[in-house]
């Protein structure tokens, strides 16, 4: 069986840590071991990760490129799942990856919300993904790839999209027909309109201007 290895940056997720390693844990999926990086931590984040992660560990330094690197190196698995704080997954989604030809992928998403706009928008974001790829919260590639390409430590966005570009070039990238559930946190603080307006904007034109972490 394929071993999975599930890294998990983490900046100030105290709130929601937990629920994405339950999540895991219930999962029933055997062969998967969790690495949660605490990357500039100044909360909780690290002591409710310690109850049910495989590994935490711990970096003054922020960025989520390093932490997933660094993630990488302790990682065990035949495949590597880069995962949000905030993503929820299921045993559905850890089979469909387990299962995955692809060399390098991400999945279709859908809300933590029952809100007609939060569900337009995500449905509109499956569409497109095929096409621009893009995350949805949850990266997936093989350890013997990530060992020729990792993420850019130097970018302060868009570090996600590079690499997945990067690795489709020497390997095969494709959407596993899986479904993670997406935190709508960003939209409600920031407004539905603003967020997509943002995803549209930054799409197509690069500038300097970003939304504050999240993640």
């Amino acid at each position: 069986m394929v071993k999975l290895s599930i890294i998990i940056p983490a900046y100030n997720e105290e709130e929601y840590i937990e629920s994405t390693l339950l999540a895991i844990k219930n999962s029933g999926f055997q062969d998967v071991e969790t690495i949660v990086v605490c990357n500039g931590c100044t909360d909780k984040t690290a002591i409710k990760a310690r109850k049910y992660a495989s590994k935490v560990i711990e970096y003054a330094q922020k960025g989520v490129s390093f932490a997933r690197n660094q993630g990488a190196k302790e990682a065990t698995g035949d495949k590597l799942i880069f995962l949000d704080a905030d993503i929820i997954i299921d045993a559905d989604v850890l089979k469909g990856i387990a299962n995955s030809e692809y060399d390098i992928g991400v999945t279709f998403t859908k809300p933590n919300l029952d809100k007609f706009i939060a569900k337009t928008l995500m449905k509109l974001k499956n569409i497109i993904v095929p096409f621009t790829k893009t995350s949805t919260g949850l990266i997936f590639c093989n350890k013997k790839i990530f060992e020729k390409i990792k993420f850019s430590e130097g970018m302060d966005k868009h570090e996600d999209r590079k690499f997945i570009g990067d690795v489709s070039r020497i390997g095969k990238f494709g959407v596993a027909r899986v479904y993670v559930i997406n935190n709508m946190r960003r939209f409600e603080k920031k407004g539905y309109l603003n967020v997509g307006l943002y995803w549209i904007k930054d799409f197509f034109v690069s500038d300097k201007k970003e939304y504050e972490a999240v993640r």
